[in-house]
């Protein structure tokens, strides 16, 4: 219910307010396919053999994904000098559909997903698989050089470890993060990102983000129930946005109440209250103690994106939605895992 009155608040209205009207398509149909995504693996998908198969689904995008970042550094000149190009020009790694910042918001859903299911699976295999994709996105992630989504994944895995600091997993778990803080520490580029979030050295970006914080804010103030519509912030802004800057507010809860006004602003963010309340309710009431630690990668997952959500446009993002919204659809139904039937 709260999904269609959002999407039925939002089209509309925005076509009405917007001064661009392409932007609201644009923008809206991102919101309806993860809709739709989640409501096809929510009343679709109910035995174990398909939620096993559409977890290590995502941990095989999440790998895949590294391994393009690894190919993109190889094509700058191989990786050494795909190294030295990310260090000296900060923010270099990029694909056809996304930056290094989008990228980043990929593993910090997917890794603590991989870390559940890792201490889940009793295949022997299997646990060889998430192990080794665990390791190369652990890589990966810094590659990005986002601060952002790095920090957003460090507070999913503290959140994730509240769970998995028990007696039964508490070796395995301080192994797994001791290997994992090595491969990080490997990375030529950690102490980059270390430095500058200890300083806040930072690029013009940063400050063009501030200066239109303040431009959203405004824009809201002077439209508090409808918003400007998706994607039309850039054309409230007093603050001159540099050729190809995008038009997002960076952040989830100013670019909802300034896009969509209070009222849309209201629907989204129960959304996400409901969901995480739901997972939390459902974690509270699981008796398998391995599926339990799944359930809490899960919410950790979740909390994690909508965190990073913060400092990044992801929400917005196609791919993002179609990630975010499949978790939130599998989350939904962990427990046809303790069916016996395939």
């Amino acid at each position: 219910m709260l999904w269609a009155l959002f999407l039925f608040w939002t089209l509309p209205i925005g076509l009405v307010v917007a001064i661009e009207k392409l932007r609201i398509f644009a923008f809206w149909k991102n919101y309806f396919v993860g809709f739709f995504i989640f409501a096809l693996v929510y009343y679709t998908i109910d035995k174990r053999i398909q939620i096993k198969a559409l977890i290590i689904g995502l941990i095989v995008w999440g790998l895949s994904l590294a391994i393009i970042e690894f190919k993109v550094l190889i094509d700058l000149g191989g990786f050494s000098a795909g190294i030295v190009g990310l260090y000296l020009k900060k923010n270099l790694l990029s694909i056809t559909w996304g930056r290094s910042n989008y990228l980043a918001s990929f593993f910090v859903l997917i890794i603590p997903i991989t870390i559940g299911y890792l201490f889940y699976t009793k295949s022997f295999r299997l646990k060889i698989f998430t192990f080794f994709s665990l390791i190369i996105m652990s890589f990966a992630v810094m590659l990005t050089l986002s601060r952002g989504g790095i920090l957003a994944l460090a507070i999913a895995l503290i959140i994730l470890s509240f769970r998995t600091l028990k007696t039964k997993t508490l070796v395995p778990f301080l192994a797994l993060i001791f290997i994992l803080i090595l491969v990080v520490l490997l990375n030529p580029l950690t102490y980059v990102i270390i430095e500058g979030v200890s300083n806040l050295e930072t690029s013009g970006s940063v400050y063009t983000r501030i200066n239109f914080y303040e431009d959203t804010w405004r824009a809201f103030l002077n439209y508090p129930i409808t918003g400007v519509g998706f994607g039309n912030l850039g054309y409230y802004s007093t603050f001159i946005l540099a050729e190809g800057t995008s038009f997002s507010a960076h952040n989830i809860v100013l670019g909802m109440l300034g896009e969509v006004g209070l009222v849309g602003g209201i629907f989204f963010f129960l959304i996400l209250g409901s969901i995480i309340t739901n997972l939390f309710k459902e974690f509270l009431e699981e008796k398998d103690n391995a599926l339990k630690v799944l359930r809490w990668s899960f919410l950790s997952s979740i909390i994690g994106g909508c965190l990073h959500s913060l400092v990044e446009p992801t929400f917005e993002g196609f791919q993002f939605s179609i990630i975010f919204w499949l978790i939130v659809g599998i989350s939904s139904n962990l427990h046809q895992l303790k069916s016996n039937s395939n």
